[in-house]
């Protein structure tokens, strides 16, 4: 009866993910006829195909990641698969749709995908993070081309930090976290003096942190056009 029990949970799994797979390759391409079916006027990034392609994914993504620590495959393979697709499109095929489209070009789309992808690659390769964010980035740039990704992630570093910094302030206390931060710098230049972080200290800094939500409030800032530049002033 277990064995039973256990097949029958995978092969509502594997259903429940064959329809995810299912739903995140078809309605993009629905809304891909929409948007090449009807001219629009020009819009902004956000009301665009790409625009809302981006929204969907980080907000999926975010959801995801922040209810099961994972951003599935099903969300960024379909997601750059249409972002290439829809660059060939307004590349090869009919260049008046690319700005109803949001289209950034062919090279400046695999350029915006494989560029990041293999410096973050390397990045989470070293701090030991998730293979999911990586792929994530590559669906971005595949959908906002090479200089918007950087500021998206650019921007999403930042608000994972200041995340960071909330969680620590808020688990620890102010105090324990100065303590916590004296004692991980003192170590390193005062080996002999100050006595390393503790056990516990260790273990809360290991910390796994869900990256979705910052690179969706990045990719929301970069797509309602607000100025990256002055915020980065700031």
């Amino acid at each position: 009866m277990a064995g039973t029990c256990t097949d029958n949970s995978n092969i509502q799994v594997d259903r429940r993910r064959q329809l995810a797979w299912q739903i995140s390759l078809s309605l993009p391409l629905l809304l891909l006829v929409f948007y090449t079916a009807i001219r629009f006027q020009p819009m902004a990034a956000w009301q665009t195909y790409c625009g809302l392609l981006l929204f969907a994914l980080v907000s999926a993504s975010a959801v995801t990641d922040l209810r099961w620590c994972k951003i599935p495959n099903w969300l960024t393979y379909s997601a750059f698969g249409w972002a290439i697709v829809a660059n060939l499109f307004t590349t090869f095929v009919s260049p008046q749709f690319a700005e109803v489209l949001g289209t950034v070009g062919l090279v400046d789309s695999l350029a915006g995908a494989f560029i990041p992808f293999f410096f973050m690659l390397v990045i989470f390769s070293l701090t030991g993070g998730g293979a999911g964010d990586v792929k994530l980035t590559a669906a971005m740039g595949a959908l906002l081309g090479l200089s918007q990704v950087i500021e998206v992630i650019l921007l999403s570093f930042v608000f994972a930090g200041a995340f960071a910094l909330i969680r620590a302030v808020w688990v620890l206390g102010p105090v324990s976290l100065a303590l916590l931060i004296y004692r991980k710098i003192g170590c390193w230049l005062l080996p002999v003096w100050i006595e390393p972080p503790t056990q516990e200290q260790t273990t809360f800094m290991r910390q796994a942190m869900p990256l979705g939500p910052s690179f969706a409030l990045g990719a929301g800032v970069v797509l309602l056009g607000l100025d990256v530049q002055q915020f980065f002033n700031f």
